[in-house]
């Protein structure tokens, strides 16, 4: 039985659609953000390091903070507590929208940061997450909708949008980066 040129231009978009819908399966599904007991979105940990001082860990943290600032926010000072065992900063980066022909910054994620030390350990804590939504302005830059900033939690994990899927994945990779380079910084050995 002979197919005429109708049926294979039918058959082939429609089996490329079949592909790509078995291919996307699953695409749907959002990444898991670590929750702590009270429902926050929330990054831990505590880390033993023998061969390094308190004051080696202390340095070690200040120097990784100074570098940390949130995008288009006036640089903040690192907080340092009364007792010198624990200091906080804000962090923050893009997170960007991808449509076909451009990428848009679609806001800016900022977090705090917590560092204590203790001895030869210390503990780091992330959580606080803010979303602050951007628009384009009549000059065609992207910047701040309002001064308002939004719990993490008011999308997490409830919001299904591809979009929000994407800022989850940014999230979890930003935050894992910054806490392999904090890990690394804390590990330095300090040179007098």
């Amino acid at each position: 039985m002979a197919t005429s040129g109708k049926g294979k231009a039918f058959s082939r978009p429609f089996l490329i659609f079949l592909i790509m819908s078995f291919s996307h399966y699953g695409a749907g599904q959002s990444i898991a953000l670590p929750v702590s007991d009270e429902g926050m979105v929330e990054y831990t940990r505590s880390v033993d390091i023998d061969s390094r001082t308190s004051l080696t860990l202390w340095d070690n943290a200040m120097k990784y903070l100074n570098t940390l600032s949130v995008p288009d926010q006036l640089t903040k000072d690192v907080q340092v507590n009364e007792s010198l065992t624990t200091m906080s900063h804000q962090l923050g980066f893009y997170l960007i929208v991808k449509p076909a022909l451009t990428k848009q910054v679609d806001g800016v994620m900022m977090a705090d940061i917590k560092i204590t030390v203790n001895d030869s350990k210390y503990e780091y804590t992330i959580n606080n997450f803010k979303f602050i939504k951007y628009e384009r302005n009549r000059f065609g830059l992207f910047v701040p909708k309002s001064s308002k900033k939004y719990p993490l939690e008011k999308y997490y994990p409830d919001n299904k949008k591809k979009t929000w899927i994407t800022h989850y994945e940014t999230i979890n990779s930003k935050i894992e980066k910054l806490t392999a380079d904090l890990e690394a910084k804390m590990a330095e050995i300090r040179n007098n």
